[in-house]
């Protein structure tokens, strides 16, 4: 599917969800989309031609969706910047407890990582 079309990710998703929670087993969910950056920090990812990049980036998924919902009328211009304020807020909230939070100790690297 077009991994960029929220709208079409949430509804594969719900289904998947709904078929593997109903006991029907697991579920491979295919989204098309464009890393939009290198594989790494240090990649600056040179080697994708820039037309590529600027055909990408018309089909930004954040852009599309506000103007799906913009265009329904289900937010309006008011509820979008508050929502993008408060977003921003716990950006800078969640920056600051990371610079303020003491490096973990060496060992930690070696542990394996999981959720």
């Amino acid at each position: 599917m077009d991994g960029n079309d929220v709208l079409q990710v949430y509804e594969a998703t719900r289904k998947a969800a709904e078929h593997a929670r109903g006991g029907a087993g697991p579920v491979l969910i295919e989204c098309k989309t464009m890393r939009m950056k290198g594989h790494a920090e240090h990649d600056d990812a040179r080697y994708v031609p820039e037309e590529e990049f600027d055909e990408w980036r018309k089909k930004d998924p954040i852009l599309r969706y506000q103007k799906y919902l913009a265009q329904h009328k289900l937010m309006t211009e008011e509820e979008k910047g508050a929502v993008e304020a408060r977003i921003e807020k716990e950006i800078r909230e969640d920056v600051a407890l990371a610079e303020a939070s003491a490096f973990p100790q060496p060992e930690e690297a070696a542990r394996p990582v999981w959720a």
